[in-house]
């Protein structure tokens, strides 16, 4: 499966939490939008899991930058750590995730991110 050679790279938790949401079906357009992420060192958020079309971004930004949909997946193959926050402004609450990051947060709506400082 091409998603879990993929999270391979990113260690054994992340394999085992991406196969949990990924399940034995994932579509292989999903493994192949999460390889063109890595490939591109980009920063890419998932609404679910790893279905449906992310959004992705070459390298971290450092302004602020409202997502197109709530995000509750990240994948961070960029060099810096990320921010999410729960506004549209990069303001108040934030998750930080390190780079080189899977995560998942289904208890916390993310529309939007920046580069930590």
């Amino acid at each position: 499966m091409r998603v879990r050679r993929l999270m391979a790279t990113l260690g054994s938790a992340a394999m085992v939490s991406a196969a949990v949401l990924a399940g034995a079906s994932a579509a292989s357009a999903d493994a192949a939008d999460l390889e063109a992420c890595q490939a591109q060192k980009a920063v890419c958020f998932f609404a679910n899991g790893v279905e449906g079309e992310p959004a992705s971004y070459p390298g971290a930004p450092t302004t602020c930058t409202v997502l197109p949909f709530t995000v509750h997946t990240e994948f961070n193959f960029s060099t810096k750590a990320i921010q999410v926050y729960r506004t549209t402004d990069c303001t108040g609450h934030a998750l930080t995730f390190p780079a080189n990051d899977f995560h998942t947060f289904n208890g916390f709506d993310g529309r939007s991110f920046k580069a930590a400082s």
